[in-house]
């Protein structure tokens, strides 16, 4: 059975589940819901050398099971009953400790429907250890599917034995952890960084003063006025007490990734371009109009543009849609729906005409 295959019928019955209102056990859920998946996974859940049940971890406790490659535990993986919340700080503790203490690189806390996974080696609180989720509630197109699907596929004995799993998260966390430095580096303007840059292009050329204003403006703060954000509908009207943070946590490390690859694009558009930290979205604006919002999933982000659809460029059918007369955690009539790093060009497309229209209405 093909991954999307099995994501369907696990949904499926879940929903059909929930229509009965019959609740599910652990033992229950493994049996009918992760057992399935990991099997359609490559994994041989009857071969002690692949998969153990009830293994052992350090302390003695019990772990529900760990993935082998040539014997050697690679992947560990938590249980909890289908619909259990995984937000429980004492769940990912659990999971990412039974690992780390054992050595073992990565983690999968799941509940039969939702899947994240943990890299318990990065030098970092639990809970900023996530580097992606799969939520397979959230597979209502096709896109969606074959989304969650590679997601899972990481997962696979083939990926694992593969090492794809590691070069993945290794990309994303050092990307994460580069852009952070790099952030600081912009908003504080170390004189060593001062120093490099006017040695570089020419200590005659330009001097500290320029050089630092110039780090202030690309760290979007500090004394240069940049264009004030416009006023926009919602929660933060009045001063927003929101910051990117509060976007940012609790989400894993690929999302987050993938938010500060837009977040570039978008501040590209323009040298008027403005952002704003709202409860439930990120706003984009061009002097006092809206350009795009952006709102944070633990799986995707959607951004909206501030424009009729029908004037909207043409985008992936399966990933855009008039959203001006349903209910949605943005500003903008038309939403395009961004999983990776490759639904980018699309969304800046879509920006960029929001962008051009601000400045013509």
């Amino acid at each position: 059975m093909q991954i999307t295959e099995r994501i369907k019928a696990l949904v499926d019955r879940a929903s059909k589940l929930k229509t009965s209102g019959q609740t599910m056990g652990e033992a229950q859920t493994k049996a009918t819901f992760i057992q399935p998946m990991l099997e359609t996974l490559g994994w041989d859940i009857t071969d002690p050398d692949e998969v153990i049940l009830e293994y052992k971890v350090f302390g003695g406790t019990l772990l529900d099971y760990a993935l082998l490659i040539d014997g050697s535990p690679r992947l560990y993986l938590e249980a909890k009953r289908l619909g259990a919340s995984l937000d429980d700080p004492a769940f990912i503790t659990q999971t990412v400790n039974y690992a780390s203490n054992d050595g073992i690189r990565w983690c999968v806390l799941t509940n039969g429907l939702v899947y994240r996974i943990y890299k318990t080696d990065e030098l970092a609180p639990a809970d900023k250890k996530l580097l992606a989720e799969v939520d397979l509630r959230e597979t209502q197109d096709a896109e969606s599917m074959a989304h969650a699907a590679q997601g899972l596929e990481t997962l696979s004995k083939e990926s694992i034995a593969a090492d794809k799993l590691d070069e993945w998260g290794e990309r994303v966390f050092v990307d994460v952890a580069v852009r952070d430095v790099l952030d600081s580096l912009l908003r504080d303007q170390s004189q060593g960084l001062v120093n490099l840059i006017r040695k570089v292009i020419g200590e005659e050329k330009y001097s500290m003063k320029q050089i630092r204003a110039s780090l202030t403006r690309q760290a979007h703060q500090g004394p240069v006025k940049l264009p004030p954000p416009a006023p926009t509908p919602g929660p933060g009207l009045g001063g927003s007490p929101y910051t990117l943070e509060h976007h940012l946590a609790g989400k894993p490390q690929a999302i987050v990734d993938l938010f500060h690859q837009v977040d570039a694009k978008l501040m590209g558009l323009g040298p008027d371009i403005s952002v704003r930290y709202l409860k439930y979205y990120v706003s984009y604006t061009r002097g006092k109009r809206s350009v795009v919002s952006v709102h944070l999933w633990q799986s995707r982000i959607d951004l909206f543009a501030s424009m009729p659809f029908k004037e909207a460029p043409v985008l992936p059918i399966d990933r855009v849609r008039d959203v001006s007369k349903i209910g949605h955690l943005g500003l903008g009539d038309v939403e395009y729906r961004m999983y990776g790093p490759e639904d980018i060009k699309a969304a800046v497309a879509l920006a960029s005409a929001s962008y051009l229209r601000a400045a013509q209405h």
